[in-house]
């Protein structure tokens, strides 16, 4: 069934997703000195907390997190220092709570997204697009539609990490509801 992080762990968590949101949304860089060591750290704690079953369990969390992170990485559409720290999330808060954590990442992350191109105006023009495309791809529409003016903002994905994994980690009563 679903568990909260261990004090240990939440501390370890706040460790890592302080400094590294502060980071990211200023130099829109994480860098390796807060990730792999928090990572390293995450698999110690649990070794050390639960044995070899807490070890097993919280690999399969930072290979559970990361993965899907780094095919989109592969894309062009992610940073590294994202990816790593989505690892070392889940290195810290283990199998399940390192999924839960990675699917509220991406849905705070597309909710951001969202919100930034509708006060940029670009949301309809992107919506647009993307009908215009799927008729075309279904035979609709006989030509292809031309895509919308590309921009080169970014929106630093280690915040709706933080975010993500904090309403999926951190227990109610510490975020004053409870």
């Amino acid at each position: 069934m679903y568990s909260y992080a261990t004090e240990a762990q939440l501390y370890l968590l706040l460790a890592l997703l302080v400094p590294a949101t502060l980071m990211d949304f200023t130099r829109h860089r994480i860098p390796n000195y807060l990730t792999y060591p928090a990572l390293v750290l995450g698999l110690c704690l649990a070794a050390l907390s639960w044995g070899w079953t807490g070890l097993g369990n919280h690999l399969i969390g930072t290979f559970a997190a990361g993965i899907p992170l780094f095919l989109i990485f592969l894309s062009g559409s992610l940073g590294g220092g994202d990816v790593k720290l989505m690892a070392a999330v889940g290195a810290i808060v283990g199998f399940p709570n390192a999924l839960n954590a990675l699917l509220a990442s991406i849905m705070v992350g597309g909710l951001c997204a969202a919100l930034i191109l509708i006060w940029q105006g670009r949301l309809w023009g992107l919506v647009q697009y993307a009908w215009s495309t799927l008729g075309y791809r279904a035979g609709i529409l006989s030509q292809a539609p031309q895509p919308p003016p590309a921009h080169r903002d970014s929106f630093p994905f280690g915040v709706a990490i933080a975010i993500g994994s904090c309403l999926i980690v951190v227990p109610p009563t510490l975020m004053g509801s409870g």
